[in-house]
This record gives C-alpha cells, structure tokens and sequence, in this order.
C-alpha cells in the first residue's frame, strides 16, 4: 500500500517497473515513469490486479433514476442508491503519466491518463481494467459515480463495496497463476470472475445471464444480469468464445453449450410473442455493432426483425482485417433488415459480405446500404436496397441475384465488377450500374442475365470495360442504357446502347 503527496510511485529513468496486486493513492500523480530523451533506455510499466488512485474526492451528486455506461452504451433504470462513497475525478490528476510504455490489466485507475512528451498520445496497453475515461483495449471499462465502487476511500479503504463496478469483471485467465491471494490474504478469485483491482470481494451479486447467441430482447444493452440477450450481447458472446475440451465454449469462465462446428456459430432470434409484432432494435448511443470475425447473423422467423441504426455511422461495422487470411470467409446477414440515415453495413476486411432475404432502407439519401473497402466479394440475395446515396459501394466485385432489387439509391451499384442474375435495378437516379477499373486496370466488366431488369434510371450501366447483356431488358432509362468502354455484348435482349 503506497501513498504521497504528489507522487505514488516515481520511476526515473529506470527501465522496467512491476507493480502487483497493490493499492497506489497520491494527490497529484499515482505512478509516474519518465525516461530522458538523451538516454537508450526503453522504460515499462506493467500493473497487475492493482488500485491506483489519484485527485479524487467525494461528491454528493443529485441522485438520478437513469444512468449512462458510456462504455456499454448501455442506459437502465437503477433502484436508488444508498451508499455514500460516490467519487469525482479532480482535473489535472493523473493515475499514469509518463513517457514510458504502459501494460495495465485487472487494475482500477482513477484519474487521468497522459504522456509527459508533448504532443504525444501515452503509450497504454489496457485490458480489462477501470478508468476514469474510455481507453480503448478488451474489456476496459469506464467509471461511472452513480453506482458503488470503493467501500470507503475517503478514509483510504479502497476494498470494494457490495455490488462494486469492479466485481467480477475481470479476466481471471489473465491473473498470473502466483497470485492465489488478495492484498488482503483473501482467495483472489472468489465469484463468476475475478475483480478488478487489488482487492477480491466476497459479495455475492445478481445472478450472472448465461452467455447465449440466441437474442431474445429489441433493447440495445449489454446487462449481464438482466436475464435477457440483446444483438449486441450476443455478437460480443460470439468472438469471445474459447472452445474447451468438451466440446463447450467457455466465455470468461463461463460456458454455454456449443450451436455448431468451429466456423457455423449463428446469432438468432428468439422474442417473446410480444416484441414480435414490431420487431426493431435501435442502436442507443450512435453505436454501430462491430463484427469483429467471421460469422452469421440469422433471423428466420415468421417475424420480421429490423436494426435501426438511429445516429451510429452505420448498423454494422466489420472490422478491418476480418477474414484478410481465410479464403472463403463471409459474413452474413440473412433475413436481418436495416433501416439507416448515414450507412446500413460498411466493412473494411477482406471478407465477403452476403446480404439476403431482407431489406436496407435509407432514409435521407446519404451513405451506402453495403459500403464495402478491401472485401472478396459482395453478394445482394433476395434482397432489396434502397433510399441511399449509394445502394452497393464497393472497390471489389459485387454480385446481385435471386430476385433482389436496388431501386430509388443514387447510384444504384457502384463496383469494380458487376453481375446482374434474375434481379432489378430501377429508378437510381444517377446511374443504375457503375462498373470502374481500379487503379491496377482491372475490372469494369458488367453482366446482366436471366431476366434481369435494368429500367427508369438516370443512366443505366455505365461500364469502363465490356458489357455483356443476355436474355434481359435494359430500357427506358433517362440518359440512355448502355455507356461502354470496351465491347458491349446484346443476346435475346431489349437494350438502350451508347458506346464511349
């Protein structure tokens, strides 16, 4: 346990510091690491299942019936509080400061975060931890003074009150295996979880919900303890799955019974009969759904199930870098319709994206209904895209088929290649198709096939390299059908045409 008036733990100059399972409180800086410019010295700091404190104080705040986790993005209506250790954050404290390299896991840091550089960001590798403000890593979460946290830290004891933020909220697969104890010689893991900090609580909380990717609630709320799965709560489940020996998949220590094989995992629906009957999700907080490895988002109930993105940039966001290394990798969305006034799905990976048996409507014209940068592939199936700025955008190949139809967009499908199969493409008032060549030359290639209608647009296809055009009908599109770079190929078809 380690205290000061300005400083906790000062390290100049110094090349590695390890602090474990303590507790650090100072007035003006908790743990401070600096290295001189002039020297070749990487510093670092790691701190493992410990409290650090600095320039709190105690706040007797208004009491409120509705509290926001602005990490969770998670709003619910809290019984009234009756502990009285609420804490506020003084400006200008720092819990970490320095130059060096930061590793914080399972620890509580209260106070700001800073790098003594100027103009530089603090080098911070966090996980599972509690801070004063959002830092981004897995697990980390933001203090929020509406509810217990410390059972009294203005007479310095920073073991955790009953229903504590902190408990059972870390990893305990990141709790070194010589840390069998608390700070307090109490058994360091004693709940679902770990806590957070350096003290292990005894209290035994709400009954944790099973993990589950089966959603069964239209709210936007990650709650562990409501008895209900939210969209969000089971695709955060689905990329934090570890498969056990016996065929389970464990989720922070806890489990749930294995859907499918390693790759099959699907997110469904199951409402209650009274949510069925107007089915829609809105994301709170302007936050998208981040789909952060391959996967499968299901519905296929009599129901129909609609996410409306509300403010969020988009209704999904697919992480960079998903599938990049896996051939074949797709994410799918089936039978999921999106409402949007920015962007429906947007995705940065090297995934392909399949979207099918449902409906993306924009509502103000802008963004893309599928923005896709780096996928395989795109793949519009049975599907209806409409409303937006651009229906389908994207620098790769995009495939539209089985009856799908793309109407009232700006651009109807903006791609580096383009497959029409037995679908529609009406009323973009722009360009229906817009086949480009990339900045390597390739592409610009547009078929349209087996009955497809391509009709009432500004221009019909616009394509930089050939168009084939079979058994189709291409017609009464306002600046003509066809403008081509390359050969434009007509079979059994009605067609406007006009080559470059």
């Amino acid at each position: 346990f380690v205290t000061g008036d300005d400083y906790g733990v000062y390290a100049n100059n110094v090349g590695n510091v390890a602090i474990t399972q303590s507790v650090v409180v100072a007035e003006e800086v908790a743990v401070r690491s600096n290295v001189d410019d002039n020297l070749d010295l990487a510093a670092s700091v790691t701190i493992e299942n410990s409290t650090v404190v600095s320039g709190v104080k105690k706040t007797e705040d208004e009491e409120s019936d509705e509290t926001d986790d602005s990490e969770t993005g998670d709003t619910t209506e809290e019984e009234e509080n009756d502990y009285e250790d609420k804490l506020e954050v003084v400006e200008g404290a720092y819990a970490l400061y320095g130059n060096a390299s930061f590793t914080v896991v399972n620890t509580i840091a209260l106070g700001e975060t800073d790098n003594s550089s100027d103009e530089a960001e603090i080098k911070l590798d966090a996980k599972y931890s509690l801070f004063s403000a959002k830092v981004d890593g897995e697990g980390n979460r933001v203090y929020n003074a509406e509810k217990p946290l410390f059972a009294d830290a203005e007479n310095g004891d920073y073991s955790l009150a009953d229903g504590s933020q902190a408990v059972d909220r870390g990893n305990s697969d990141l709790v070194a295996e010589t840390l069998t104890k608390d700070i307090a010689g109490n058994d360091r893991i004693q709940g679902h979880r770990v806590d957070i900090g350096a003290y292990e609580s005894d209290y035994d909380g709400p009954d944790w919900d099973e993990p589950s990717i089966i959603v069964t609630t239209l709210e936007d709320v990650v709650d562990d303890h409501d008895g209900l799965i939210s969209l969000r709560e089971a695709v955060e489940v689905y990329f934090h799955y570890s498969e056990l020996e016996d065929g389970s998949i464990d989720v922070s220590a806890r489990k749930f019974d294995k859907e499918a094989d390693e790759r099959g995992l699907t997110v469904t629906f199951d409402l209650a009969e009274a949510d069925q009957e107007n089915a829609v999700i809105t994301l709170a907080n302007g936050k998208t759904i981040t789909i952060a490895d391959v996967m499968t988002i299901l519905n296929n109930n009599e129901y129909d199930v609609t996410v409306n993105a509300g403010e969020a940039a988009a209704a999904f966001t697919v992480k960079e870098g998903v599938g990049k290394d896996l051939f074949g990798a797709t994410v799918v969305f089936d039978g999921v319709n999106v409402a949007t006034q920015k962007n429906g799905i947007v995705s940065k990976s090297g995934a392909s994206i399949t979207y099918k048996n449902a409906t993306i409507a924009g509502a103000t014209a802008s963004g893309a209904g599928i923005e896709a940068d780096d996928s395989f592939l795109v793949t519009v199936d049975n599907a209806t895209i409409t409303g937006n700025a651009f229906g389908v955008l994207s620098d790769s190949e995009v495939a539209v088929g089985n009856g799908s139809v793309i109407t009232k967009n700006g651009v109807g499908v903006y791609a580096r290649g383009v497959l029409v199969d037995a679908s529609t493409i009406s009323e973009n008032t722009e360009v229906g198709i817009r086949a480009n060549v990339d900045s390597e030359d390739r592409g610009g290639i547009a078929i349209i096939t087996n009955g497809s209608s391509v009709y009432k647009n500004g221009l019909g296809v616009h394509a930089d390299g050939d168009v084939t055009i079979t058994n189709s009908f291409v017609d009464e599109n306002v600046r003509g059908g066809v403008l081509a770079g390359g050969d434009v190929t007509v079979e059994q078809t009605v067609a406007e045409e006009e080559e470059e």
